[in-house]
């Protein structure tokens, strides 16, 4: 597992003289601990996972037909079943909560020869409280559900089959939360299955400070280091490098140069770093 927690290194140590009195700047930069290799990677790292339990007698996994993520981080599975001889094939439906947790599951559909013909059911859309799914070529269905009740079926839409007509195409709507992707491990003798969510996190730099414009200057604590574009930053000041305070707001990196500037006191060590948050 990648360690993601935040670590110091020192760099810069500068002694300057002003007066009679010795001052000693120390500057901390924070950096991420990745994998070794190169200054930039990635960090992968489990959310949760979901078991489907045991299947009934007679229905084994044959395919993860399809898994769609909702804007919520909720997630839709379907699978095709069968007796483990190409017999009797069906599907289901399962809807799994961003914590794991299942909000929902069909019965299982009967199936056809061919995967997706009869019953077969795709999600549409995915949202909080809400799966919106297509059974077959002639159905579009609803799941709805509140906060504190179970959940609950209903049509949204027929096709007119006495006219002979038929859903023929659909859409699914996707992720809105990027850096997410679930993986959906099958049981080796086909009687159930496990879903996982991972997160993958966009690589970030470590910390490079300016060296020749970090130090004192005319009466001024001065740090600068490059910024990273998207990736967020935090100044803190220390006395005794144990506790840390918030040295002003939040700063976006853009790609430039960031600053800091701070009167020197005359009594006080102070000590300095940028945490990457």
């Amino acid at each position: 597992m990648v360690n993601r927690e935040p670590t110091l290194q020192m760099s810069n140590r500068t002694k300057i003289q002003e007066g009679s009195a010795a001052w000693r700047v120390l500057i901390l930069a924070a950096s991420l601990m990745l994998t070794a290799g190169p200054a930039l990677s990635q960090s992968v790292s489990a959310l949760w996972s979901f078991s489907s339990g045991t299947f009934p007698a007679g229905q084994e996994v044959r395919s993860v037909s399809s898994v769609n993520v909702g804007t919520d981080g909720s997630v839709a599975v379907t699978l095709t079943t069968d007796d483990g001889s190409f017999g009797n094939t069906q599907y289901k439906l399962y809807w799994v909560g961003s914590d794991g947790s299942l909000i929902w599951a069909s019965q299982f559909l009967p199936g056809g020869l061919i995967q997706g013909e009869g019953s077969f059911p795709v999600a549409l859309t995915i949202r909080s409280g809400l799966l919106i799914y297509q059974v077959g070529d002639t159905t579009i269905k609803s799941v709805v559900k509140p906060a504190d009740g179970p959940a609950v079926v209903g049509t949204v839409a027929t096709a007119d089959t006495a006219g002979g007509n038929t859903f023929a195409t659909y859409s699914i709507e996707q992720s809105r939360t990027p850096g997410v992707f679930a993986v959906v491990e099958v049981e080796g003798d086909g009687s159930g299955f496990t879903l996982q969510m991972f997160k993958l996190t966009a690589a970030v730099q470590g910390v490079t400070l300016v060296g020749s414009e970090t130090g004192v200057r005319d009466g001024r604590y001065v740090l600068q280091f490059q910024s990273q574009d998207g990736v967020t930053y935090q100044i803190q000041a220390s006395t005794d490098l144990l506790s840390w305070v918030n040295q002003g707001p939040v700063i976006v990196g853009d790609g430039g140069i960031k600053s800091l500037l701070e009167p020197v006191s005359a009594t006080t060590r102070r000590f300095f770093r940028v945490v990457v948050q």
